[in-house]
């Protein structure tokens, strides 16, 4: 009798601690989706494009604004090269926690999204660690950004994932 009390005991701690968990997860989640947290990217995400197209070649940097942190935890990489074409490298992670395909497909889409006025050619891949990488191909001194009600529009409307390939560097 007492060992299925115990037994009872030992189940519904743990149910209560997986329910605090998925809690968690969907907080944070619900956070990342946000449209307030979207507008944060997008002004963070432009303002690192101009920051990496005037510094070619350069590593992302915080300092310079083509490195940061969201306030949800979503830290974005973005460097730009010209060499035969002009490139530009995002690289999207979740800070503290493995990045899931689900987020870093939404982030890419909308990324994307926020560039969709310039003729692109996009390589998405991910890597072991599990950064998600998009490698922008296109031809603009400077690239050309939608204002943030067009992109979440076109996020909310038109999302669809985004096939990341492995890429083993």
């Amino acid at each position: 009798m007492l060992g299925s009390w115990v037994t009872l005991a030992v189940l519904a701690t743990a149910g209560v601690g997986i329910a605090a968990f998925v809690g968690s997860r969907r907080r944070k989640l619900a956070a990342i989706l946000s449209r307030a947290h979207f507008e944060e990217l997008h002004e963070l995400f432009v303002t690192g494009v101009r920051a990496a197209e005037s510094s070619p070649d350069a590593e992302p940097d915080p300092e310079a604004g083509t490195a940061f942190v969201t306030s949800a935890g979503i830290g974005i990489g973005i460097s730009a090269a010209a060499d035969d074409e002009q490139r530009l490298h995002v690289s999207i992670s979740q800070v503290g926690t493995v990045t899931t395909s689900a987020v870093a497909s939404r982030v890419a889409f909308f990324v994307l999204a926020t560039l969709g006025r310039n003729k692109l050619a996009v390589d998405p891949f991910v890597t072991h660690s599990r950064v998600h990488h998009l490698e922008v191909a296109h031809q603009h001194a400077s690239l050309a950004v939608r204002p943030f009600a067009e992109v979440f529009a076109a996020y909310e409307h038109h999302y669809e994932p985004l096939p990341f390939r492995l890429e083993t560097l």
